[in-house]
């Protein structure tokens, strides 16, 4: 069976899902692996129409993507597709492994990984600009267990 849905992020700060760096930590922070340039994800295989997609995944949409997560010994796999403006999460909830990875319907632990890459990232980000604008450099470093590490250089 079929089942491909969406990830629901809650209204926040980060509820729009825009920044693929994100995306990619994200994946590692639930000990997933991000496999860019993907154009296909483990589901089913074929929409047997015995669910409601989101409206914008047309059942032709179904398995392809931009880029995909999975996880080790789960054999479906999350989508990662550009929709407009924005990136977007799909995935066959008919599978009980990967449901529960990602935290049950809507993918709460995926979106709040995305969330907290996403704050990590920008304030990496912030760090980079403001010492830029004083003239310094900064090393950014990617220490074990995927910890930041910014070394200005004066």
């Amino acid at each position: 069976m079929s089942h491909v849905t969406e990830m629901t992020i809650p209204d926040g700060d980060y509820s729009r899902v825009d920044d693929l760096e994100a995306i990619q930590q994200a994946a590692l922070l639930m000990g997933g692996e991000f496999v860019e340039g993907a154009k296909s994800y483990n589901w089913y295989g074929r929409f047997m129409n015995d669910s409601k997609p989101p409206e914008w995944l047309k059942p032709e949409m179904m398995g392809k993507c931009d880029h995909k997560i999975r996880f080790p010994g789960i054999h479906y796999e999350v989508g990662v597709m550009r929709i407009g403006d924005e990136w977007k999460f799909v995935y066959d909830y008919y599978s009980h492994d990967l449901k529960t990875k990602l935290g049950g319907s809507g993918a709460p632990k995926l979106a709040e990984a995305y969330g907290a890459a996403k704050k990590q990232i920008d304030a990496v980000r912030a760090v980079m600009k403001t010492a830029s604008s004083l003239g310094k450099k900064v090393k950014k470093v990617v220490m074990p267990g995927n910890v930041i590490k910014l070394e200005v250089q004066y």
